[in-house]
């Protein structure tokens, strides 16, 4: 195999590894990253390619570890799942899949480890190999080297940082949402008569399952009639609705929040009002991760 292509099939395996893992979505990639020997590792065939670039061809015998290299990188960042705090797994080749002990996903996850095993395998077998090899005459690849080089640290060190920002601006996003609710929650139970009780907020999952918005949530004395009357000159807009056994009045507050008052229409049922941030995109494995956190108790 010429070396010339060795060292793109080194370069385009671990920008390919890449982009595998960050359309995995999850922290994995940000633990390899900051585990600082993954990235290290990860570049060891690039670097042992770029520096027997000097050869024009290299024998089988030493081109042999290089594209085990290749296939495996590929193939670990297809295959190794990416799991958070939910039931929801992500894995490139799959998506966003449920976890569980006889899916596809634990299957196509094991196989992944494997292909981890065979990278580092072929890392030691490219070092024992290239290290064995007979020196050959130096040709003029300077070029080449030098943008593999700067090819690999681009790859490695600035896209998945950038890639990070993005996501630490969709916290940001999620962090308002979650303080807008809040407060417009406290506003809104400061103006019901009697008092509503404890309030508490919990995440919930837009209708295109790929956002999500925080819910203020609580309980009132009285009926949907009775909320209605105290808060609708407060409104922008509102309507009603009737669903089975239930009763719902839908407002929007002058601000923009939604608000959304429940019953059900039965002798002594007391009457609910949520109110709703607005929907931050934030991708389907992290709305639903989103969903299934623990209630949030705001307090009196």
């Amino acid at each position: 195999m010429r070396t010339s292509v060795n060292v793109t099939v080194q370069l385009a395996a671990v920008v390919l590894f890449l982009a595998l893992r960050l359309s995995a979505g999850g922290w994995l990639l940000v633990i390899y990253l900051f585990s600082i020997i993954g990235p290290i590792v990860t570049l060891v065939p690039l670097f042992f390619a770029i520096k027997t670039a000097r050869r024009e061809t290299l024998p089988s015998g030493v081109a042999a570890p290089f594209v085990t290299a290749a296939v495996s990188l590929v193939g670990a960042g297809l295959l190794v799942a990416d799991f958070g705090d939910s039931a929801w797994g992500s894995i490139p080749v799959l998506g966003d899949t449920l976890v569980g002990s006889g899916s596809a996903l634990m299957a196509l996850d094991s196989l992944g480890w494997l292909f981890v095993l065979g990278f580092v395998g072929s890392v030691v077998w490219i070092f024992v190999a290239v290290s064995a090899a007979e020196p050959a005459p130096v040709t003029r690849k300077g070029a080449l080297i030098i943008g593999g080089v700067v090819a690999a640290i681009a790859a490695v060190l600035v896209v998945p940082p950038l890639v990070q920002a993005s996501s630490n601006a969709g916290n940001e996003d999620l962090a308002a949402a979650r303080s807008a609710a809040e407060s417009a929650g406290r506003t809104l139970r400061a103006d019901l008569r009697p008092a509503p009780e404890r309030m508490s907020g919990v995440w919930e999952v837009c209708a295109d399952s790929k956002s999500a918005q925080f819910v203020v949530s609580m309980g009132v004395s009285g009926d949907v009639s009775d909320v209605h009357n105290q808060l609708d000159d407060r409104m922008e807009s509102s309507r009603w609705e009737r669903v089975d056994n239930w009763s719902y009045w839908h407002a929007k507050t002058r601000d923009g929040h939604e608000v959304v008052a429940s019953q059900a229409t039965v002798a002594g049922a007391k009457a609910s009002v949520a109110v709703k941030s607005t929907c931050v995109a934030v991708g389907s494995a992290r709305a639903r991760e989103l969903a299934l956190e623990l209630p949030v108790k705001l307090g009196e």
